[in-house]
C-alpha cells in the first residue's frame, strides 16, 4: 500500500487548483501537471498558489510545491513523498 493510500485512511486521487479539483492518476501526474502549467504562466511563479493534494471529496491531504514535490501533512509539519527527477 502507498503512502498515498495510508495518509489519515484517505486516498489522493485530486489536485485543488483555486476551487476546482482534477483528477490524478499519482504524485507524478501531479506534479506533471503543475510544473506544465508553471511553465506556460506568464508572472513570476512566486505569485503562484501551490495546489493541494486532496481525496475523491475535496479534503486537502497534502500539497505540491513549486519545485514539483509532493508533500503530505499539513505544510509545517509535511514529508516528501515524490520528488521529480532532473
Amino acid at each position: 500500500m502507498s503512502v498515498d493510500q495510508r495518509e489519515s485512511g484517505f486516498r489522493v486521487t485530486h489536485m485543488k487548483v483555486g476551487e476546482r479539483l482534477y483528477p490524478i492518476g499519482g504524485y507524478a501526474e501531479a506534479s506533471r501537471m503543475f510544473r506544465a502549467a508553471l511553465a506556460r504562466w506568464p508572472g513570476r511563479q512566486t505569485e503562484v498558489s501551490c495546489p493541494d493534494l486532496c481525496d475523491a471529496d475535496g479534503r486537502e491531504l497534502g500539497y505540491v510545491n513549486l519545485k514539483g514535490q509532493c508533500w503530505i501533512g499539513q505544510r509545517a509539519r509535511a514529508f516528501c513523498v515524490y520528488e521529480p527527477s532532473g
